[in-house]
């Protein structure tokens, strides 16, 4: 089986039963399952518990605007809304790149592109349409970042740190 048929039957068999959440606990990839509810950060977990599960590979990233990146951001944990952020799963298939989309309501599913660039462009794209849509702000300082795992049951602001102290992937627009 193919990651790209797994990913679509994992699809169906897992996500299609789990029901958004706000929360202050990140939940480990077994408790999402168990509870049924779990937002992006937690579900781009869970995809990657499932295909390391199963043998496979993937990428998750971690993006955001109107960060205020500098040197005391820590001092202050910020008020979420006022920085949108998503993270999600990328995963290789014969020279292809997919994007697992399990928490985005108008990009849930699978969607691929030619080179992992053409992938986090798109990405980069919607989300900004989507967040100054939904916030009616100018989403400005976008940043992405691929981040490893990390172990989860954890408090947010843990899991966030993480993920904006990771890698940083630039995307030329």
């Amino acid at each position: 089986m193919t990651t790209l048929d797994l990913a679509d039957n994992l699809n169906r068999a897992k996500f299609d039963k789990i029901k958004y959440r706000d929360c202050d606990l990140i939940q480990s990839p077994e408790m999402v399952l168990c509870s049924g509810r779990g937002h992006c950060w937690e579900l781009t977990e869970l995809c990657r518990f499932l295909l390391k599960q199963r043998g496979r590979d993937c990428q998750c990233f971690y993006i955001d605007y109107n960060f205020p990146y500098n040197n005391n951001y820590r001092q202050k944990v910020p008020f979420i809304p006022e920085h949108p952020n998503h993270s999600f799963c990328v995963f290789e298939e014969d020279g292809e790149f997919w994007w697992w989309e399990t928490s985005w309501d108008e990009q849930i599913g699978l969607h691929n592109y030619p080179t992992l660039m053409d992938l986090l462009k798109d990405v980069k794209r919607k989300s900004k349409e989507y967040f100054e849509r939904e916030t009616g702000q100018e989403m400005k300082n976008f940043r992405c970042r691929r981040y490893d795992e990390i172990k989860l049951p954890c408090v947010w602001h843990k899991f966030m740190f993480h993920c904006i102290d990771s890698e940083e992937i630039i995307i030329d627009d």
